[in-house]
C-alpha cells in the first residue's frame, strides 16, 4: 500500500462498548435438526443518511439492493471478491470449523476451533490451542461474553479443577443494538477507505461479531481485505479451487512499503470462500520468496445446524468449571 493508513474503527465499537459485566444465563440456540440454514444479504432498511453525510459519503457510495443484485448477478469480478470479504456477516447464519495458523516469522503456531450461530440470538465461541498446550478460550451467549485462559490443559482434563482457569475478560455486547447502529453496512466495499488531502486514510469497518476474537482473521477478514486488496491492480483472481471441501477463489498478489514490512509479506496466495468471503487459506512470502506466515482451514461447515455440544466443547465447559470452583452460577 503506497499511502499511509490510520486504522479508524469507526463502527466496530461505536455502537456498544465492551465493558465488564456479570455473566447472565445464556439463551439456548434452537436450530432444526434436518434443515439447512439459508442466508442471503439483506437490503439496508435503516436510514443512515445523516450519519453517512457526516462522513462525506454520497449516493454513489451506497450499498443498495440494486447494487448487490447487479454485483452478484455477474461473473466473478474483483469487486465481488472485495464485497464478500468486507461483508462476511451478511452471507452466513451458522459456521463451525477448525484451522491452523503458523506465524513463522514470530515462531508462533496454534490451532483454532470456532462456532457461531446467529439463528436465535447469538451464540459463539473459539478455542485457540497454542503449541505449548495452553488454551485461550472465548464464549459468548445472548449479550454476555467471557475470555479465559486454561493454563495447564492436561491437569485440567485429569481433575476438572477450575483453579487451572484464569478469566481474562468479561464483557457485555448487544448484537441487536450494534447492528442497528452499524451504518458502515450501508456503504459499498470500495468506498470504505477515505483519504484526506495529505493522503492519510480513514478505514470504516462494520460491527464485528463479539462471539469470536482471533478467529476474525478467517471469518471476518475486513482488515485483511482492505490491506491486501484495496489496490485492484496489485492482485489477480487466478483460478477456483476447493479448500476443505468448499469452492474458493485463489488470489495472488503483492504488497509493498511499510504494510508489507509490518506483515513480513511481499507476495501472497489467498483462498477466499466464494459463498461467504471467509479466508480459508493464505500464505505470505518475504522478498526472497520464503514462507513467513500461513493459515490453513482443516474443516468447516457453513449454514448447517450446530449442536449445543459443540459450544460446550469449545468454551462452555471451561467457563462452567471456573464458575463451579468459585461457587458462581453456571451457564
Amino acid at each position: 500500500m503506497s499511502k499511509k493508513h490510520t486504522t479508524a474503527i469507526v463502527a466496530v465499537f461505536l455502537a456498544v462498548c465492551l465493558c465488564p459485566a456479570v455473566l447472565a444465563q445464556p439463551q439456548k440456540t434452537a436450530v432444526a435438526d434436518t434443515e439447512t440454514v439459508q442466508t442471503q444479504p439483506q437490503p439496508q432498511q435503516i436510514d443512515f443518511s445523516d450519519k453517512l453525510q457526516t462522513y462525506g459519503f454520497t449516493k454513489e457510495d451506497m450499498r443498495t439492493e440494486e447494487h448487490l443484485n447487479e454485483l452478484c448477478g455477474k461473473e466473478t469480478t474483483k469487486e465481488l471478491v472485495y464485497e464478500k470479504m468486507l461483508n462476511t456477516t451478511d452471507y452466513y447464519q451458522t459456521v463451525q470449523g477448525v484451522y491452523q495458523r503458523n506465524e513463522i516469522y514470530a515462531d508462533n503456531r496454534y490451532t483454532m476451533e470456532y462456532a457461531i450461530d446467529k439463528t436465535n440470538g447469538l451464540t459463539g465461541g473459539e478455542k485457540m490451542t497454542a503449541e505449548n498446550g495452553n488454551l485461550d478460550v472465548s464464549y459468548f451467549s445472548g449479550t454476555n461474553g467471557t475470555r479465559l485462559l486454561v493454563k495447564d490443559v492436561q491437569e485440567f482434563e485429569q481433575s476438572g479443577n477450575g483453579e487451572q482457569i484464569q478469566i481474562l475478560d468479561s464483557y457485555y455486547f448487544d448484537p441487536t443494538e450494534a447492528a442497528q447502529l452499524d451504518f458502515v453496512k450501508a456503504i459499498k466495499a470500495k468506498s470504505r477507505i477515505q483519504y484526506d488531502k495529505e493522503g492519510i486514510s480513514q478505514c470504516f469497518y462494520r460491527s464485528t461479531s463479539p462471539a469470536i476474537l482471533y478467529a476474525r482473521e478467517s471469518l471476518d477478514p475486513q482488515e485483511m481485505g482492505m490491506g491486501y486488496l484495496e489496490h485492484f491492480e496489485n492482485w489477480q483472481i487466478e483460478t477456483t479451487e476447493q479448500i476443505a471441501g468448499r469452492d474458493c477463489w485463489k488470489l495472488v498478489g503483492t504488497l509493498s512499503g511499510d504494510y508489507a514490512e509490518k506483515l513480513h509479506a511481499y507476495s501472497y496466495e489467498m483462498y477466499v470462500d466464494c459463498e461467504t468471503g471467509f479466508v480459508l487459506q493464505y500464505s505470505n512470502f518475504d522478498q526472497n520468496g520464503a514462507l513467513t506466515d500461513c493459515l490453513t482451514t482443516l474443516e468447516i461447515q457453513v449454514n448447517q445446524p450446530i449442536s449445543q455440544d459443540t459450544f460446550h466443547q469449545i468454551g462452555k465447559q471451561y467457563l462452567n468449571a471456573y464458575n463451579d470452583f468459585w461457587n458462581l452460577p453456571t451457564v
